[in-house]
């Protein structure tokens, strides 16, 4: 699981770098809107969170790191990192090489699932 969740933190910085519009559309009008409850995207923007914290429930339950870690605030932290990062790559176009700076970002935050 824990190769599965570095992708999937990878795929969603390489995903926006290589659509920057649908990136600052997302990123920057639609998750932070208030009028998202009432949106339908809302669910699909849901699914972002439900499918980390899917993923760390399954690798607490298979052993890779501790059934006591919170998935919830886990995936906030995670979900937060990334979300972060590719908010200042759009506003301010750094860091300058997306995709370099993802990797160790990536490291780093998986570092904080250690093994059971």
């Amino acid at each position: 699981m824990r190769d599965c969740l570095r992708l999937f933190l990878t795929m969603t910085v390489e995903h926006a770098r290589d659509n920057p519009e649908w990136a600052r559309l997302l990123y920057l009008e639609i998750w932070p809107s208030v009028l998202i409850q009432e949106a339908r995207v809302r669910r699909s923007v849901d699914d972002f969170g439900r499918i980390i914290v899917a993923m760390l429930r399954e690798g607490a339950r298979r052993g890779e790191w501790p059934a006591t870690l919170n998935p919830h605030r886990t995936a906030t932290i995670l979900m937060g990192s990334i979300t972060h990062m590719l908010i200042t790559w759009l506003l301010y176009r750094r860091p300058e090489d997306l995709s370099a700076a993802a990797g160790p970002m990536v490291d780093q935050l998986m570092g904080m699932l250690r093994p059971a």
